[in-house]
């Protein structure tokens, strides 16, 4: 498949221009419909079968520095990788993933696409990825230096919420052989209330 002018002035808007070329080879060779999507306050992108259609789709969110927009854009091409060698028979963010996602974004670290002080940062991040740049503060927040926005941290603490009401939730239902107590019905309503707060 040959680049489009299309495909090129998309791409070339959101990531930075040594990484151009890269991401549009895996545009081609993938083949997966991309979307530009608005700001989303849980997910900076993500990735989906259709199986109906047989169609990959990544979206990404267009509010995103180049150096964010480009780890994200990578973080979900991993997705497509390992879904079509192991569609839902493992862990989304498991050991698969992680080694597609590694392939995918050193060639970039080695080839000065990232500043210097953002090159040692991701780094350091490729040796135990995480199942979000949010998740990372060292990461996120070496890539917000480059993004003007002020409410950085809005993101990590999000995802860190999220994270925290869902473990509850999950350890209850494995664990808990009768109703939680007040303590635990009140901790959950607390982080529920907070977690609606910030997606406001």
């Amino acid at each position: 498949m040959i680049h489009t002018d299309a495909s090129r002035q998309i791409i070339q808007k959101y990531v930075p221009t040594a990484a151009v070329d890269y991401c549009l080879d895996l545009l081609n060779h993938y083949g997966f419909r991309l979307k530009i999507t608005r700001s989303r306050k849980t997910k900076l992108g993500d990735y989906r079968f259709l199986s109906q259609e047989q169609k990959h789709v990544i979206t990404v969110n267009n509010d995103l520095n180049r150096y964010q927009f480009l780890v994200t854009y990578l973080h979900e091409v991993a997705h497509l990788i390992t879904f079509e060698s192991h569609q839902n028979r493992i862990q989304p963010h498991g050991k698969e993933w992680k080694n597609n996602f590694r392939d995918l974004l050193e060639p970039l670290n080695k080839s000065s696409v990232f500043p210097q002080h953002l090159m040692e940062v991701v780094d350091l991040f490729l040796k135990t990825p995480k199942a979000s740049s949010c998740a990372d503060p060292t990461l996120f927040k070496a890539l917000g230096q480059y993004d003007g926005k002020k409410d950085g941290g809005k993101c990590w603490l999000t995802w860190n919420l999220e994270t925290f009401f869902n473990s509850i939730t999950d350890y209850f239902r494995k664990n808990s052989r009768s109703e939680p107590g007040l303590f635990v019905w009140t901790l959950r309503r607390v982080s529920n209330t907070l977690y609606r707060k910030w997606l406001q």
